[in-house]
């Protein structure tokens, strides 16, 4: 079964290996470091034993993710690597076998060219639920309209030739909530992809609420983080325009 062997749930397993014939091994990245709290054994007094910060099972809730409600963790940054991995997604082949798809990209290179453009959205079907008085979903258009680098090359070719978004909304409209399903979408360079938002409002909230959704590259955010000043002067208006998107228009859900 391999190093994952021990754990009880599906999900992307983490861990970092040596190059040299010395322990550890190798080791996992742990999406949830924090004490698990979980239950050992109850002795004959009838007090309870935990187990301890060093037992393995405290690895159970330690895979990565994707969605913004896992509890888990969908992205990690290995400094040490001077890289970023991303869980994207969890789709499932024609039998019902999981799978997950993984991105990644490095802190330091950027080859190509970023672009991004969010098209209308439209609005679903309406639905009554007993925590908010009416929910629907919200589907835009994300478009990848950069371009590849022409340096790519070899094997690794067909890997190139997509890019990551970190996606954030907000709406307006008094008692009106927007909830990212997953904060994070990949589009293959001219291609398009659907990013879905679920929207609901409580009663007594304003009868119409928009909804607006900002698309930007992963890689911008980083760099922008680490050298903001630099890195806005090196940029023209036109470009910040292209690579960050934010729906110019305003979707607008009545109830």
């Amino acid at each position: 079964m391999g190093a994952d062997s021990f754990q009880p749930d599906p999900g992307v397993f983490l861990f970092r290996t040596k190059n040299k014939d010395r322990q550890p091994f190798e080791w996992m990245i742990d999406a949830n470091a924090q004490d698990l709290g979980l239950l050992d054994f109850v002795r004959p007094n009838g007090s309870a034993r935990y187990i301890t910060v060093g037992d393995y099972r405290q690895l159970a809730d330690g895979l990565f993710h994707a969605g913004t409600r896992s509890e888990s963790k969908a992205e990690y940054v290995d400094e040490a690597n001077r890289l970023h991995f991303y869980v994207l997604d969890v789709p499932r082949d024609a039998q019902g076998v999981l799978h997950y798809v993984v991105g990644a990209r490095s802190l330091d290179s950027r080859i190509g060219r970023a672009g991004v453009r969010l098209g209308a959205g439209k609005v679903g079907q309406m639905y009554k639920n007993t925590d908010s008085e009416i929910s629907t979903t919200c589907t835009f258009d994300l478009k990848n309209t950069g371009k590849p680098s022409a340096q790519a090359r070899g094997n690794t070719t067909s890997y190139l030739q997509s890019d990551l978004y970190r996606l954030s909304v907000e709406v307006d409209g008094e008692g009106w909530q927007a909830v990212l399903p997953n904060e994070f979408a990949s589009a293959t360079f001219g291609e398009s992809t659907k990013v879905k938002v679920a929207v609901g409002a409580c009663n007594g909230a304003a009868r119409r609420g928009k909804v607006y959704l900002t698309a930007v590259p992963s890689w911008m955010l980083h760099r922008c983080r680490r050298r903001p000043v630099e890195w806005v002067e090196a940029i023209d208006t036109e470009f910040v325009e292209e690579v960050t998107s934010t729906a110019p228009w305003q979707l607008e859900v009545t109830k």
